[in-house]
């Protein structure tokens, strides 16, 4: 008796009856002789207990490593663009959310959306596009903070010099844009790069940075 496989392969009487007396000394079940069984398999079906554990143990450990996450967190990683943007493409894009104000106040603030993480000895180049809508006696004046040890050197639309002093930003009297480029360069600390905005002299009016504004940076180092 013989038995042909699925892949064409013809297993002869004798090498059948010695792999059915191999089989039932291991107390493995023998198919009837004209079954018809995979070789993929007949092969599993001879492993030895040993290699039968280790393959348990493999791939138990592969499905250890493959951790769950809800789409919640999910979510909560995407959203996290300095991690994802400035981990995969060296890029941040941050758009203001929502317009914000100063009244009356020549205090630089801290923008609550404009603002970006930086490692240690990273070097970024930076440009801001700022809708700024001034009253009729101020513009603004504007700024940035970075970590300890860190540097920068920026330009903007009434600036023709570098400089890291305070600049005008905006047109009096009206809604206009502001562009603000240049470099930080980051020391041995980690920490945040930040723009921060004013009104050059406290004014009884509103000085506004409107939303969609945005910070886009490109790290060069």
């Amino acid at each position: 008796m013989a038995i042909r496989l699925i892949n064409g392969v013809v297993i002869d009487a004798d090498t059948l009856d010695g792999l059915n007396a191999a089989l039932a000394a291991n107390q493995i079940p023998v198919l009837d002789g004209s079954a018809q069984i995979a070789l993929a398999n007949l092969v599993a079906a001879v492993c030895s207990e040993t290699e039968a554990d280790n393959k348990i143990t493999a791939h138990t450990t592969a499905d250890a490593h493959h951790e769950a996450i809800t789409p919640a967190q999910v979510d909560t990683k995407v959203s996290d663009h300095a991690v994802l943007l400035t981990g995969i493409h060296g890029e941040v894009i941050v758009r203001k959310t929502a317009n914000e104000t100063v009244h009356e106040s020549t205090v630089l603030q801290n923008d609550d959306h404009l603002f970006m993480a930086i490692a240690i000895n990273e070097v970024w180049e930076f440009r801001l596009y700022l809708r700024i809508t001034c009253g009729a006696m101020r513009t603004g004046t504007c700024n940035f903070t970075v970590p300890g040890g860190g540097s920068y050197l920026f330009h903007g639309t009434s600036v023709v010099a570098g400089t890291t002093s305070n600049t005008t930003i905006g047109k009096i009297g009206d809604t206009s844009i502001s562009v603000i480029e240049g470099i930080v360069i980051n020391g041995g600390n980690a920490g945040t790069f930040q723009f921060q905005w004013a009104q050059p002299t406290a004014a009884d009016e509103d000085t506004i940075i409107l939303a969609d504004s945005c910070l886009i940076a490109h790290r060069v180092l």
